[in-house]
């Protein structure tokens, strides 16, 4: 795994493009110290990660959050999540139906140090099937998921993921994806560049609200589409309960029209 890793990383050292260079920079020097020091598998000393509730952006200690997703054509919910959460606020089940009839049930087991390290998923339709999912450095941060494909992520020096790998079961590169954070500003711009193999130098703008929720996105594809200075913008307003926590995000994309969710949280 290790040495899996440091091929990978050495890859992209000579692949990063000169359309995000100031990225790049940011990127090659966390990843030539890795490749210095070693990649720092394994288990945390200390337990400091944040609850799935602050990672959520969940107040009030809820027990149970119901995500139900609806389109604009017939206003129906078409896919709902529901996830149930322990009394420390991390995610302990996970089932997804797709118009009322149930398709997966996701378990997460945790290791002593509270870090969700194994997933179980069953389905009507195949057999329980139990996965060690994720991998964790020595400041609690995820360096791996092996779930759907082998995605690896590398950190800056204040712990934000600045680079993000993604390949095939096969071991193939599927996508790059690099960060570029910017809270100087109100809006706590994030910027986004994404290099894959259908959609090579993709850019994407993101601004967020006090809460963390995003507000705004921009993407674009090498800088332009047809002429346009952007190839998709996309706004997202929310409501929120008396608890601070949103139960309704309203998405409207200039190309594909209006989507809604709904949040039914229990305490």
């Amino acid at each position: 795994m290790k040495n899996l890793i440091l091929i990978i990383l050495l890859s992209v050292l000579f692949s990063c493009k000169s359309d995000y260079s100031y990225v790049e920079s940011l990127c090659k020097n966390e990843i030539e110290e890795i490749l210095q020091k070693g990649v720092p598998e394994g288990n945390p000393q200390e337990m400091n990660k944040n609850s799935d509730w602050l990672e959520w952006n969940l107040e009030n200690s809820p027990t149970k959050v119901t995500i139900l997703q609806f389109d604009n054509k017939d206003k129906q919910d078409f896919k709902t999540t529901t996830y149930t959460f322990n009394k420390n606020g991390y995610i302990l089940t996970c089932e997804n139906f797709f118009k009322g009839n149930l398709t997966t049930i996701v378990n997460y087991k945790y290791n002593d140090l509270r870090y969700k390290t194994q997933e179980i998923k069953s389905s009507p339709h195949y057999q329980r099937k139990s996965i060690d999912r994720f991998k964790y450095d020595k400041n609690g941060l995820k360096i791996y998921d092996n779930s759907p494909w082998h995605n690896i992520y590398l950190y800056g020096k204040n712990k934000k993921i600045i680079c993000e790998l993604i390949y095939d079961t096969n071991g193939s590169f599927l996508r790059k994806r690099l960060f570029y954070h910017n809270e100087k500003n109100q809006n706590h711009l994030t910027i986004e560049y994404v290099d894959d193999l259908n959609n090579p130098d993709i850019k994407v703008e993101r601004k967020f609200n006090e809460k963390g929720l995003p507000i705004e996105e921009k993407f674009y594809l090498n800088e332009s589409y047809h002429g346009n200075p952007y190839a998709e913008f996309i706004t997202y307003s929310y409501k929120y309960d008396s608890s601070g926590n949103w139960i309704e995000k309203i998405r409207i994309s200039d190309k594909f029209g209006k989507t809604s969710e709904k949040r039914l949280i229990e305490y």
